[in-house]
């Protein structure tokens, strides 16, 4: 996990500025297991960062339109926001 770090944004999150690790990558979707109501657990395998494990949040919802591209073997272009000491990320955008 300490390489994703090195591809860090500073986001304004109202009284300064704070170090947020958010990446893109192209990946393919190996699995995903229903986590909740409306999320998924999606492990992707990505060309910069190999084999992610992710939380997709709201993808199960009906009005969701995210959901389509966390189904088994999607090619997308992953927007993903990891946490220090964290085994999950959270993929936010496809």
């Amino acid at each position: 996990m300490e390489l994703l770090w090195d591809y860090c944004y500073f986001l304004d999150i109202g009284n300064g500025f704070k170090k947020v690790p958010l990446y893109t990558s192209k990946g393919i979707v190996l699995r995903n297991q229903d986590l909740s109501e409306a999320d998924k657990i999606v492990t992707l395998f990505t060309q910069k960062f190999g084999k992610i494990k992710g939380v997709a949040k709201g993808v199960r919802k009906t009005t969701s339109k995210f959901g389509s591209s966390v189904e088994i073997f999607t090619y997308a272009d992953y927007l993903i926001y990891g946490k220090e000491n964290k085994d999950l990320d959270i993929i936010t955008q496809a």
